[in-house]
């Protein structure tokens, strides 16, 4: 894949697919076709679902840019011809993968002050118990394990919980402007006479 990667890396809960809709909302840029075989959420709406099997297939006939997950495994098609940004939503062990093969990814790290209270408040009873404690769990290993590594090579770092949702989507997209990675949708362009 020869175009800029911007990865918003963070939690389950922290705000990436929020930041997400507002940069694709606002800015050139393109979310990727996702692919999961994980169970759906009741406040999911990014994944298309398939079986272990229907994921093996695409994978070995390199329908993705990028793979992660052991157990609920995730794929990344690209699939624009255009060549904007593309966004990457996925965790801190998840990233340090991928950076790995793709040295210039632009990674936003997203981050809780109190990941367990930061989760349970944003959950709005959406999520039964059993699950929500394991969602917490799978975050805190997350952090962690991995959050000291992904911050040593992060563009930009913020603690989403500090701030409005508001105050992170400008944050995050002043930053992307003021390095001219991405470009507003709204530009007035030249008229050709």
């Amino acid at each position: 894949m020869n175009k800029d990667i911007i990865a918003i890396v963070g939690p389950s809960g922290v705000g990436k697919s929020t930041i997400a809709d507002y940069l694709t909302q606002n800015y050139h840029v393109n979310m990727p076709i996702c692919f999961t075989t994980r169970a759906k959420r009741i406040d999911d709406t990014y994944y298309n679902y398939v079986s272990e099997e229907e994921f093996l297939k695409m994978k070995n006939n390199n329908f993705f840019f990028f793979t992660s997950g052991q157990k609920d495994k995730y794929g990344y098609m690209d699939n624009l011809d255009n060549d904007d940004p593309t966004l990457l939503l996925t965790s801190y062990k998840n990233i340090l993968n991928f950076y790995q093969t793709n040295p210039n990814t632009v990674i936003i790290l997203l981050s809780f002050s109190n990941i367990r209270d930061c989760i349970i408040a944003r959950n709005d009873n959406k999520l039964e118990i059993t699950k929500l404690n394991e969602r917490i769990e799978h975050a805190i290993n997350d952090y962690n394990n991995y959050f000291d590594k992904v911050y040593q090579i992060c563009s930009l770092s913020l603690i989403s919980d500090s701030y409005s949702i508001m105050q992170v989507n400008e944050i995050v997209s002043n930053f992307l402007l003021t390095n001219n990675i991405i470009k507003e949708k709204n530009m007035v362009k030249r008229k050709i006479k």
